[in-house]
């Protein structure tokens, strides 16, 4: 490989669905890449992590199992405390109560979840990694934008 990097790459096919990978031209070992519809990659994407998830030689790690619980079990709490407010107005000092204590936990279980994985990005490609890392930024961007717009559109209502 010559040091600008620059140089095809040979045809290695995909590990996990091969048609998500490269289709190497006939009689040719460089790799091309063929763009799928925006559509087509989501369903192929979502059927390989469900398929995934349903394999029996994937193992999740008891770390990973206990932040699933825990962030379950929080968004319960949270879930619990709303209803309790819209069930009752007498209660509202206690869903309050509950309510800041189960965001507090919630914060502290998608923090731990989502940490617990960036591990991960150091069995991938360079490129993967990288790629996957910018996923999550970008979610978190994302999430973040919607959170500000819902504060400012209820405080909005709420005022006028």
């Amino acid at each position: 490989m010559s040091e600008s990097g620059n140089q095809e790459q040979p045809y290695q096919p995909s590990i996990g669905d091969p048609t998500m990978g490269g289709i190497p031209p006939s009689g040719s070992q460089t790799l091309r890449i063929v763009r799928q519809g925006f559509w087509q990659t989501a369903r192929r994407t979502w059927d390989f992590i469900y398929k995934s998830e349903k394999d029996k030689s994937v193992k999740i790690r008891i770390d990973d199992r206990r932040s699933i619980q825990a962030l379950a079990g929080t968004i319960v709490l949270l879930v619990i405390s709303v209803a309790l407010v819209a069930m009752n107005k007498q209660l509202r000092p206690l869903a309050v109560g509950l309510g800041l204590i189960a965001d507090l936990l919630c914060g502290i279980a998608a923090i731990w979840y989502v940490l617990l994985r960036f591990g991960a990005l150091r069995a991938l490609d360079p490129r993967y990694a990288v790629l996957c890392f910018q996923l999550a930024v970008g979610t978190g961007i994302v999430f973040a934008y919607f959170a500000v717009n819902a504060v400012l559109f209820l405080g909005f209502e709420f005022k006028y």
